[in-house]
């Protein structure tokens, strides 16, 4: 099975990525925390208006994104981030 990453660059996507989180979250996490506290972390950080609102934040404070990067964490774990930057005038 080859595992490939879309870019979230839509509203639709960011939209579908709030559902998945919402199931991948509420299928396997219920067994360790609550549904309270589930439902909190997607709203607060997963949901459609807290993405777009991250975003917006990170684009209206002059921030733009570089590159995309493939990081090691360890465990055999890797995180998928942006690589943003800020051009600072002085």
């Amino acid at each position: 099975m080859e595992l490939a990453f879309t870019r979230v660059a839509t509203e639709e996507d960011v939209e579908l990525l709030a559902r998945l989180a919402s199931e991948i979250w509420n299928e396997y996490f219920i067994s360790i925390i609550s549904k309270e506290q589930i439902d909190y972390m997607l709203g607060k950080f997963q949901s459609v208006q807290a993405v777009m609102k991250t975003i917006a934040v990170y684009e209206k404070k002059g921030f733009r994104t570089v590159r995309t990067q493939v990081a090691d964490i360890g465990n055999g774990f890797v995180m998928d981030d942006h690589v943003m930057e800020k051009e600072i005038v002085m």
